[in-house]
């Protein structure tokens, strides 16, 4: 099962995060989608004017696990994880060998993220319900925070000492990651029993609590010139980075199919040279081997060599093109462990050469018959396979799922929009001039095949000359789910269908 999220970043990129979800059973597990961008003309994006590379360019790429699944209140359990962190770390106090070390930081990290995800579902959860319901609820999360950041920290008298053995400060990165994560859920906590005219003190004394601890503990350092909210803003981004390296998996780039090329190559030279030696040989056996015409014979067979070693290189690799892709991106665990491949392919389509479904679900799409009718798209195509090998060990952490995140960036897109405003050719009595913002349409279309099904979703992403205005989803996957998350500061919304986009 496949669920897709996406969410601007900034003024000119949008994220996809894909989550999918894979039988346990499966030795190996293959998806692939295909991404069609629907490009006005106006925006002068054509196969002469931005080539490929650029896409590549202006696309980044990540694969991770997701974090453990587990309730706060599992966590103090006899199995729970804090109770196995303690027995862990009781076990090994004494063992500083590099591969205890690096279980032990990933442990540490594995319970943070398990933290965050059990927290951020919770409150989710609560800000959901009735108000009545909510504050019991807000109660009950109250205490079992308590009780697990309590325990986390009771760790620190046999965690410290060995943490200065081994030269590490994980369990301190993750303890002010922990406070971090839950004065942020607890802001937002506040905030909606404020909305709902039920402003909780004991949530806000909880967050305040947590904030002088940061302080105390892990205070920021400012740099010279800088504030304090940037110096924040720049510590927990690394922060985050640090905590989550334990689940992103390592991409390596590599070229498309460099043996299937050189084969395809070596093909085009051997016809050329078959067709000059036929040259050779028939004007040879006619005039002799010194000859006026054998000469001029020759010259003209090295011209067509020449170009029949060209001809037949483009027409060998079009007609191989469906297993030549781009690059290759291979996926590895560890340096020496090789978790899957992705393959992907970059090119502009005909709108005669797109799939029918794909045809239909845009033609479809269309809000102006004029645009239907009249105007002219460039269609681009991102296509990319990926293929996992199931790793029990490796995905049994993260319930045999993983995440997909794709990264793109439209500043090339927008370069050649001349304008922000334009004047209306409209009359009004009480303004001389009337102006109008210029806005974009670009459809991005995605076709997801899992399981040996295809489903597709199409998305509406409103730009101008600053860049992304919005983006509308109109068609969610039928199969699994799609959502599309616009951030306005506190406010998080999320557009499920076109008469939800359309109406806001």
């Amino acid at each position: 099962m496949i669920k897709e999220s996406i969410k601007i970043h900034g003024n000119r990129q949008f994220e996809v995060k894909q989550k999918v979800s894979f039988p346990k059973n499966k030795n190996e597990v293959k998806y692939s989608v295909d991404t069609y961008f629907f490009l006005p003309s106006a925006l002068q994006i054509n196969s002469n004017t931005y080539d490929k590379t650029e896409f590549q360019r202006n696309l980044k790429g990540y694969v991770r696990m997701r974090a453990p699944n587990e309730s706060l209140k599992n966590m103090l359990e006899p199995n729970g994880r804090l109770t196995k962190l303690r027995a862990f770390i009781e076990q090994h106090s004494e063992n500083t060998d590099l591969a205890t070390e690096a279980e032990y930081e990933d442990s540490l990290k594995q319970f943070a993220l398990s933290y965050k995800r059990a927290l951020r579902k919770t409150v989710l959860k609560i800000t959901r319900h009735s108000q009545v319901q909510s504050q019991k609820e807000i109660s009950e999360l109250l205490e079992r925070m308590s009780s697990v950041l309590k325990a986390y920290r009771a760790l620190s008298s046999i965690v410290i000492p060995y943490e200065n053995k081994i030269g590490s400060m994980t369990y301190r990165y993750c303890d002010e990651y922990l406070s971090i994560v839950s004065s942020y859920y607890l802001k937002t906590l506040y905030f909606h029993s404020a909305e709902a005219n039920q402003r909780s003190d004991a949530v806000r004394q909880f967050w305040v609590n947590e904030v002088a601890y940061q302080k105390e503990h892990y205070p920021i350092q400012i740099p010279p010139g800088e504030t304090d909210r940037s110096a924040f803003i720049l510590r927990w981004s690394v922060l985050k980075k640090y905590v989550s390296s334990c689940l992103f998996l390592d991409v390596r780039y590599r070229k498309g199919a460099p043996l299937l090329i050189h084969s395809l190559y070596g093909i085009a030279a051997a016809l050329s040279m078959f067709f000059a030696t036929v040259v050779a040989f028939v004007w040879q056996d006619r005039y002799g081997s010194l000859s006026m015409n054998l000469f001029i014979a020759m010259i003209i067979a090295y011209i067509f060599k020449d170009r029949i070693k060209e001809i037949s290189r483009d027409w060998l690799a079009h007609l191989f093109r469906r297993w030549i892709p781009d690059r290759r991106l291979i996926i590895y665990r560890e340096p020496d462990i090789e978790v899957g491949t992705c393959k992907e392919s970059f090119d502009y389509l005909d709108r005669a050469h797109l799939p029918e479904v794909v045809r239909t679900l845009r033609e479809q799409s269309h809000w102006n018959h004029i645009v239907h009718d009249r105007m002219t798209e460039t269609v681009f195509r991102y296509k990319k396979e990926i293929t996992i090998k199931n790793y029990q060990e490796l995905f049994q952490k993260s319930n045999h799922s993983l995440i997909d995140i794709t990264r793109f960036n439209i500043s090339d897109y927008l370069r050649n929009i001349d304008g922000k405003f334009e004047e209306l050719p409209v009359f009004d009595e009480e303004e001389e001039r009337i102006v109008g913002e210029k806005l974009y349409h670009l459809y991005m279309l995605r076709a997801v095949t899992f399981n040996g099904q295809t489903d597709a979703e199409l998305v509406r992403i409103v730009v101008n000359v600053d860049g992304i205005k919005r983006i509308m989803l109109v068609k969610p996957l039928s199969q699994g789910t799609t959502a599309v998350e616009v951030k306005n500061n506190i406010e998080v919304q999320y557009s499920l269908t076109e008469k939800d986009a359309t109406s806001s």
